[in-house]
């Protein structure tokens, strides 16, 4: 099986987030707060498309202080309001930018394998002067 990295330039988003901060619990690691995310959308009647997982602190920072978001992409939201979304959950809007992005099937191949291969990527590309905005994983 081949698994590639391929850098591109990734449209925009409408999302909605749920941030986390704590150590890296495996591949487990945001399941609440999309399960969150998923359930508020669902409720509201609000379509939902990708699943984006950020990673905002490396390794250096000590494990109960290193912060993750889980963001979910909505397709519409008018009408509504900051004050109607769950404690802890806000609108935001990513824009286009170069993204780190990886295809595969879960089932045939660990998630895990995925996210440090990028992980040890990234930091590759960052040493070498190369750049990398956002770390996405796309499952299928």
């Amino acid at each position: 099986m081949v698994v590639d990295i391929v850098v591109k330039r990734d449209r925009g988003y409408n999302v909605i987030v749920k941030g986390k901060v704590g150590p890296y619990s495996g591949d487990n690691n945001l399941r609440p707060e999309f399960r969150e995310l998923v359930r508020w959308a669902r409720k509201n009647k609000i379509s939902t498309r990708c699943w984006l997982f950020y990673e905002l602190d490396g390794p250096e920072t000590p494990p109960n202080l290193r912060r993750w978001e889980a963001c979910l992409e909505i397709k519409d939201v008018l009408g509504k309001k900051e004050d109607e979304l769950p404690q802890g959950v806000s609108f935001r809007k990513i824009p286009s930018q170069l993204v780190a992005s990886v295809m595969f099937d879960p089932d045939k191949f660990s998630s895990r394998l995925v996210y440090h291969g990028l992980e040890c990527w990234l930091e590759w590309r960052a040493k070498n002067r190369f750049r990398c905005l956002k770390l996405e994983t796309n499952t299928h």
